[in-house]
């Protein structure tokens, strides 16, 4: 009893929130949590893991050996039996098509309930949690997609540097020509041409060069 109040208490304080909790549709993303970055302080890591059941982690931070925060999560995710795969995303810099595909089949393969996490869980995890929603339940979902990038409850509130996170999916609207996200990603997607097209657009400074 103690164990499950605890984790009721420590969830908002990471930022935790359920794409969707497991067993809630079969549209996909039932089972996909997002949250900041989780500490070893006061066994913060384990209790939250456990509470929530999570089987697989995708780390948006990259893999960081000899960094506690990195080193904790490694440890303590083998310790309780649960894949941990990291990719390394940026909220300042534009990323690249290997790396957006990649994080797609994490996120459609990796054993549910999957828990994907950055620092803050506001700004890469609000990205990340916008493009699984869209590869899993199409274009039909993109008003759902844009949810995940609002101030509340999910702290997205982008510095100037950042704001490609939000055109992104802008982009993907007006360019996709009735192709799917992964499709689109594959034929059309680069940083090039993405800058090119929010230069167009009068957006010089939504990202860092």
């Amino acid at each position: 009893m103690a164990a499950r109040i605890w984790g009721r208490l420590l969830t908002p304080a990471y930022n935790w929130h359920w794409i969707e909790k497991p067993g809630d549709s079969q549209g996909g993303t039932a089972g996909l949590a997002r949250s900041a970055q989780l500490y070893a302080i006061g066994g913060h890591t384990t209790t939250l893991l456990r509470h929530h059941g999570i089987r697989s982690i995708v780390n948006l931070r990259g893999e960081n050996p000899g960094k506690p925060w990195h080193d904790n999560l490694k440890a303590t995710a083998a310790d309780l039996g649960i894949a941990m795969n990291s990719i390394a995303l940026s909220s300042r810099r534009l990323p690249d098509k290997a790396a957006l595909l990649r994080l797609l089949d994490l996120l459609s393969s990796s054993e549910r309930p999957t828990l994907m996490l950055c620092s803050g869980g506001a700004d890469r995890t609000s990205f990340a949690a916008a493009l699984a929603v869209l590869d899993a339940r199409g274009i039909e979902a993109l008003p759902t997609a844009r949810r995940h990038l609002r101030p509340f409850p999910y702290f997205h509130i982008p510095k100037k540097h950042q704001r490609w996170i939000r055109v992104f999916f802008d982009w993907f609207e007006d360019t996709r020509n009735e192709r799917p996200l992964r499709q689109w990603l594959e034929e059309s997607y680069s940083r090039d041409a993405f800058a090119t097209w929010m230069r167009n657009k009068g957006m010089q400074g939504y990202w860092r060069e």
